[in-house]
C-alpha cells in the first residue's frame, strides 16, 4: 500500500476534509473504501460502548445488517467488540 494511504489509516481523520488524490502508482480503491467503512463501524461501536444496535442507528444501518457486516465483511466478532449487542 502506498505511504499516503498508510498514513491515512494511522491517524485521526475527517472525511469532510479528505483530500482526494491518486498516487502515481495507483490505488486499490475497493480495499481503500472497505477499510474506511470498517473504520466507521469501529468508531460507531466505540462511541456507543460496543452497543451494536446504537452503533447501527448512528450510521443509519439496519441493526441485523450491521451485525452481519461485522461478522462477514469485517471479521469483527462479538468478543472482540466486548460482546454488547
Amino acid at each position: 500500500m502506498p505511504g499516503a494511504i498508510l498514513d491515512y489509516f494511522h491517524k485521526k481523520r475527517s472525511v469532510a476534509n479528505l483530500e482526494v488524490s491518486i498516487p502515481e502508482e495507483g490505488i486499490e480503491l475497493k480495499a481503500f473504501l472497505h477499510n474506511i467503512e470498517k473504520d466507521f463501524y469501529q468508531e460507531a461501536l466505540a462511541l456507543c460502548n460496543g452497543n451494536k444496535e446504537k452503533a447501527a442507528r448512528m450510521l443509519g444501518i439496519n441493526p441485523p445488517a450491521f451485525r452481519k457486516a461485522l461478522r462477514e465483511r469485517f471479521n469483527l466478532d462479538s468478543e472482540e467488540q466486548g460482546g454488547a449487542s
